[in-house]
């Protein structure tokens, strides 16, 4: 026996029924609570992970070096997933914010190397 259903392309879905209906979980009336929530589940661990569970490393960001870390290992969880144009989307911005957090590393190490310089002239 198959479900009662079409599908979106109007064949007849070939899924079973469920005990004691004539239609499969994704065509039951029934299941269309279950089925968003079944949804909003998967799309969350699909999407977020561990989001919002407080798992996982914890990040500390207190210099331009932990920044480089944090967005290395952004960009290797996005180049892990399957590809799609918002991921394509996430490693254009996650690159962009490594070139400012590099300049920004350059820049602090030519301010201290000027720094010690000055220091060397005021005390010679």
């Amino acid at each position: 026996m198959k479900c009662q259903a079409t599908t979106r392309t109007g064949e007849p879905c070939k899924a079973p029924p469920l005990h004691g209906d004539r239609f499969c979980f994704h065509h039951s009336p029934e299941r269309a609570k279950e089925r968003a929530d079944a949804r909003r589940r998967g799309g969350l661990s699909l999407h977020y992970g561990n989001a919002g569970k407080g798992e996982g490393p914890e990040a500390s960001i207190r210099e331009v070096g932990d920044v480089l870390r944090l967005l290395e290992t952004a960009a290797r969880d996005v180049l892990s997933r399957k590809p799609s144009v918002q991921r394509a989307r996430a490693l254009v911005y996650l690159s962009g914010a490594a070139l400012k957090a590099l300049e920004t590393a350059d820049l602090e190490e030519r301010i201290r190397a000027l720094e010690h310089r000055m220091s060397m002239r005021e005390s010679a």
